[in-house]
């Protein structure tokens, strides 16, 4: 490999590095557990929440929950019409949308008792490009059509990896009990889903939810002990893993009458370097500030290419 070759290597590594999100575990070593809300108040003080983050949610299983809330449900720990509800723990939450975000425990009595977390999201601003310039927000498909040829067969651009796609399920018709038993199957067969891609279900809100649940959950049409649960119309569910994922409506009656949805997630294996070859992920991301990385980023990076050029020459 060249100079060059190996510089555009190491660049690209180093950018990925940049920009790649932060995992917060909430109150660390504690855990999602009651506690004083000064407690969460202070541990979120000083965290740079960005787009793309996640936070993590350690907790025991039939103890405690974790709810997505207005900031209404927030201020009087109401339970009733969350946002989304995860039963699980731990529970991984990605931070999509900026703004300020709410989360509750629905365990009688815990939320007030101070198991409460409010955060500020900010878009990410750590995304540079090699020259060291801040890079264009994408604008995701808003109907994506099936792909011609699998993405891993797709040439290289210079931009690297392809913006993921929004799929909103059943299409028109939208979250409902379907005209047929196999339309849900139908509608995801020609459908090639990869990790970060979004599923849309639209659905009149309290006539019907979205429940990602286990292959056995989905067989018998159990909706006890979801993964997560969405009750809040439209509902945008973004793919974090691959593997076999399934959703159903936990209204009476309803995934018995075909509401329900079985899709398979594989890698996205867009995400290029300019050398073709896929970045390896830092192995622990630490919490920064957004202004520094950009600036440190740009400096080295301007640093790398002139050591490059001086080299030519």
């Amino acid at each position: 490999m060249g100079l060059i070759g190996f510089v555009i290597v190491f660049v690209s590594a180093f950018v990925y590095e940049a920009t790649a999100a932060d995992n917060y575990t909430v109150l660390d070593g504690r855990g999602w557990t009651i506690t004083s809300q000064d407690d969460y108040r202070n541990w979120a003080a000083n965290k740079d929440f960005e787009v793309g983050d996640v936070l993590i949610f350690n907790f025991p299983t039939q103890q405690h929950d974790v709810a997505e809330v207005t900031k209404e449900a927030f201020d009087s720990c109401s339970v009733n019409n969350t946002i989304s509800l995860h039963l699980n723990g731990p529970a991984r939450i990605r931070l999509n949308t900026t703004g300020n975000h709410y989360f509750i425990c629905t365990f009688n009595g815990h939320c007030s008792a101070g198991q409460k977390l409010a955060i500020s999201v900010k878009p990410d601003e750590d995304a540079v490009s090699p020259s060291g310039s801040a890079v264009p927000p994408q604008t995701p498909r808003s109907s994506p059509s099936p792909r011609s040829t699998p993405r891993s067969a797709q040439p290289p651009t210079s931009n690297p990896g392809e913006t993921p796609d929004n799929y909103t399920v059943l299409d028109s018709q939208g979250w409902r009990i379907p005209s047929s038993p196999i339309a849900y199957r139908n509608w995801a067969a020609d459908k090639d889903f990869e990790v970060g891609d979004m599923l849309i279900f639209n659905f009149p809100t309290q006539q019907h939810d979205v429940a990602e649940v286990t292959k056995a959950a989905y067989d018998s049409c159990s909706g006890t002990n979801p993964i997560s649960i969405q009750r809040n119309a439209p509902a945008s569910i973004r793919l974090n893993s691959t593997g076999d994922h399934y959703f159903i409506c936990t209204f009476n009656g309803h995934c018995a009458a075909g509401q329900k949805l079985a899709i398979s997630v594989k890698s996205n294996v867009d995400a290029v370097s300019p050398t073709g070859v896929t970045p390896a992920g830092p192995s622990g991301p630490t919490p920064r500030n957004s202004a520094q990385s950009i600036a440190v980023s740009s400096l080295s990076i301007a640093a790398l290419m002139s050591i490059a050029l001086a080299f030519l020459h």
